[in-house]
Order: C-alpha cells, then structure tokens, then sequence
C-alpha cells in the first residue's frame, strides 16, 4: 500500500490534516495512506526540495510562489486550499495597554494592527513578545509587521522585549500563556488548544474573510511533487470537490477554517 508524506504545522496538530486525507480515501475509494509530517512552512519547502515529502501544505503567497518558481519542472502549481487567521494573544492583565474589545472574534484595520505591534514594541510595564524565531509563516509575518513600525526588523540578541522560543504552535501557546508574553499565533491552534494552555491569556485581534487585504488572513496552500500519482490527485481533489469539506471541520462547535475564496484574489502581500 502507497504511503503518501504530507508536511503541515499547525492544520496537522488540529486534526485537519488528517481529516481531508480521511475524507479523500473514503469518497474515491484510494488504497494508501497518509503520514503526517510535523513542518512549519520552511520546513516543508525544503522536504519537497529534497523530496522527503510527497506533499506540502506551506503559507504564505510570495514565498510560496518563490519556491514553485525555482521548481516548477517537479512540481504541481500551488492551489490555495483553505484560510487561516492569525490571532495576536497577550496577558490578561495587557501590560503594553493596548485596544481589547471583548468580542468573540476581534477584526481590526491593518493600521489598528500595527498600532497594537508598536505599543508592543515598546516594552512598557514589561511588556515582551515571544517569537518562534524559527521562520515560519507565523515569523516571517510578526517579523515584517515590526519592521513596517520600527523601520528594521527586531534583534532577539539587542531587543529585551523580544523573546525566542523555536517551537511549533501548540508548544508556543503554551509558552506565552505561563510566561505573560504577547505572541502571534493561528486561530485553529487556539480554538483547538486545551483551555489550560491559554487560561492567562486572549485574544486582542484576529484575521477575517471579509478583507482579503487583511493582514492576518493566512492563506494555505497544497503542492505535489509531481511523481507521486496519487499526492497529485489529492491536491486537485482539494482544490476542487475538498472545498466542500473545509468549513464542515469544527472543533468546540467552532469553524477552524474557511475554504478558499471563488475568485482568484489572494490575502496581501505581507512577506
């Protein structure tokens, strides 16, 4: 029997991953079987490139289409699949003292967003950020949002309020929850987080559908290597009948993703 490697960070740790591979083999009747591999997006670029990986779910548009450009002779055109949203979770006690709304599901203008970096940034009352430092999609985002309100990326070796810790989602979660840190993170991986993980923590702004400029929308995309019969059509099932099973995965009878959009618009160039 074929074993097909997809690599994914956080939609695998939520159970998504495997739900679409499930769904798949059941409604076209496929004799294989996925695996799973733990990836953040670099991660995962790499496993195609050396082909440890048979299928890769990485996000992020401009370094998405970076990579397929270099290797378009072995794999398949990236389809955008699904929509995350990144959440910016902080203490309670919100030492940096910026904008909580209290709603379920705080959306913002990308201003108020870089507003919240900045009063971040500048440490008062303690104030620190936790970054994967790893770069991930998560990283490489947070990192280009304090650039665009410092004018430089920010040094965990020079700046006291931004602290590493290189892990994946879950992991990092609870990391900012015990230490009081603020922390960019991924709205599936908070909707499905044990609610120790984050019982000093919430949430002061997340991406929404309704923009598709919105900063913190993140969008996912699946490639195949080419190669593998049955990982190419697996990513054109979940470009196409896959759509309709996205939004039918929930968690604490919550949405943990949205489908991609009809029209061939994308989230804003953010990298």
């Amino acid at each position: 029997m074929n074993e097909v490697k997809i690599g994914n960070g956080g939609a695998g740790i939520t159970g998504f991953v495997q739900y679409l591979c499930n769904v798949f083999i059941t409604s076209n009747k496929v004799n294989c079987t996925f695996k799973w591999i733990t990836s953040d997006t670099t991660e995962t670029l790499k496993g195609l490139i050396n082909r440890d990986l048979d299928i890769g779910w990485p996000y992020g548009k401009k370094t998405v289409s970076k990579a397929y450009s270099e290797h378009s002779d072995v794999w398949t055109a990236p389809t955008y699949i699904f929509r995350d949203h990144f959440v910016l979770v902080g203490p309670k006690d919100n030492p940096a003292g910026i904008p909580f709304s209290g709603v379920a599901h705080p959306h913002v203008s990308n201003g108020q967003v870089y507003a919240m970096f900045k009063a971040i940034s500048e440490g008062r009352n303690g104030s620190k950020f936790m970054t994967r430092n790893d770069e991930s999609a998560t990283n490489i985002l947070e990192r280009n949002i304090f650039h665009h309100v410092l004018g430089r990326f920010p040094n965990v070796l020079k700046d006291s309020w931004y602290i590493p810790f290189k892990s994946y989602p879950d992991k990092a979660l609870d990391q900012s929850n015990n230490k009081g840190f603020y922390t960019l993170n991924d709205r599936g991986i908070w909707t499905w987080a044990d609610p120790k993980y984050k019982t000093n923590l919430r949430v002061y702004c997340e991406g929404g559908d309704a923009d598709s400029l919105d900063i913190l929308l993140n969008p996912c995309f699946t490639i195949a290597c080419k190669d593998s019969k049955v990982a190419v059509a697996f990513c054109d099932w979940l470009g196409k009948e896959g759509q309709n099973y996205v939004e039918k995965y929930k968690l604490n009878g919550e949405n943990l993703y949205s489908k991609a959009p009809d029209s061939n618009s994308y989230p804003c160039e953010k990298e």
